[in-house]
């Protein structure tokens, strides 16, 4: 006999809620889930049995740390990412294929670049710090790439502009440095007019 057929969906797992103190001493509630992408966490959690103990983050101010929950809670389900090891050399070729073909670790998801792209250049920033603290891999490989993808084909005096950066080097000094670095600049030593991008050899 045939038994009629129901859509069924599995309950939802409640997860254990973590408690975190930033620098500015605000406390956050996450969900475990979501604050296990941090390797810090993750590992305070497995090894010092802190329970319903506060986890003090005492590198993250309270506004960094909202935009990286934000940004975890995208990921709280997906597939663990996993950083590519290129002097691997002792794993199966077919197995690294499986884990790494369907990767293009130079290219940001649309939802991360929509994400990145409403942050300020100082929250980005702080996010990128703050996310090497954490050990969030995903966070931080997007992140290098995010400021890769904004370096891309800008010289010197563009990325300064982009960046905010003062140029402390008096002419003289910037010329020596130049010359050292003539290789890097297309062979270019003659002041910053002309000089190659940052993407040329």
């Amino acid at each position: 006999m045939l038994l009629p057929t129901t859509d069924y969906q599995m309950p939802e797992i409640e997860q254990p809620r973590i408690k975190l103190m930033t620098k500015d001493q605000k406390e956050f509630t996450v969900d475990r889930n979501v604050i296990i992408q941090s390797k810090l966490v993750k590992g305070m959690l497995e090894d010092l049995e802190v329970g319903d103990q506060c986890i003090p983050l005492s590198e993250v101010e309270s506004g960094t740390l909202e935009k990286i929950i934000e940004y975890l809670t995208h990921y709280k389900d997906a597939e663990e990412y996993i950083k590519f090891e290129f002097d691997n050399e002792t794993a199966d070729p077919k197995e690294l294929q499986r884990l790494y073909k369907p990767r293009q670790f130079n290219i940001i998801p649309d939802w991360d670049k929509e994400f990145f792209t409403a942050q300020t250049q100082e929250m980005l920033f702080s996010m990128y710090v703050a996310s090497s603290y954490l050990d969030s891999v995903r966070l931080y490989n997007m992140l290098a790439q995010e400021f890769a993808d904004q370096c891309d084909g800008k010289s010197v005096e563009e990325l300064r502009a982009h960046f905010g950066i003062e140029n402390d080097f008096i002419p003289e000094e910037e010329e020596e440095i130049r010359k050292e670095y003539a290789w890097m600049l297309g062979g270019n030593t003659e002041g910053t007019e002309g000089a190659s991008s940052v993407t040329e050899a």
